[in-house]
């Protein structure tokens, strides 16, 4: 097969793969809020067992540690500044990444969109933000969307570019099942309201497990 149309399969791959993360994301937050709700419910309703040489009214007083059910993505931004192709630059990258990153900076690059409206100058600082990053993380897929949405004629890709791609297809894939693979997910997804009771239950015990360890 030809690298041009290698290239076009992976390009339709990493789109479905982004679009799969992005539809399980929503789900899974949705899923996590309706979880923490109930999983606060089950641990407040159930009975707090004592040892008979402690006093039932100390044990009942002290706070019960309740875990996270699952982890949150904190997100930081980084304020974008002139020095950014600079510090780019001195990394070792991809030719064609720098040749795209390079196009896309010399439309969008803040110092370029001084003299634009708030708005405008707003979006494209956003749009090379965007660009920055994928540069960073060599995201081929993430630099082709802005690129493509910018008009600029893209280099033919290169077999590493497409190495590299099948790389970020990986990581996406990964991510999806990461999350399809937790309590979370599965207990949201659960057919019957019995399996989700026992999912919930065996979670429980998995954190008091946790918790009478530290």
């Amino acid at each position: 097969m030809e690298i041009e149309d290698k290239y076009k399969l992976i390009i339709m791959r990493t789109r479905y793969l982004n679009n799969t993360l992005e539809i399980t994301r929503k789900i899974s937050d949705q899923a996590s809020q309706i979880f923490t709700k109930y999983l606060n419910i089950s641990i407040n309703t159930i009975a707090p067992i004592t040892d008979n040489k402690e006093d039932p009214e100390k044990t009942q007083s002290k706070p019960k540690k309740q875990p996270e059910s699952s982890p949150s993505d904190i997100k930081t931004e980084k304020k974008v500044n002139s020095d950014d192709i600079m510090e780019a630059k001195k990394e070792h990258k991809e030719e064609n990444l720098k040749k795209v990153f390079r196009k896309i900076a010399t439309l969008i690059h803040p110092d370029k969109t001084l003299k634009l409206s708030d708005f405008e100058k707003s979006v494209k600082t956003k749009l090379f933000e965007k660009a920055r990053l994928a540069f960073q993380k060599n995201d081929y897929y993430g630099m082709v969307e802005i690129a493509q949405e910018l008009g600029i004629e893209l280099p033919p890709p290169s077999k590493e570019q497409i190495e590299l791609m099948k790389e970020n297809n990986k990581k996406l894939e990964k991510q999806i099942n990461t999350i399809k693979n937790s309590v979370v997910w599965a207990w949201y997804h659960a057919e019957d309201q019995s399996k989700k009771q026992r999912i919930m239950d065996n979670y429980i015990d998995y954190l008091e497990k946790n918790n009478s360890r530290t």
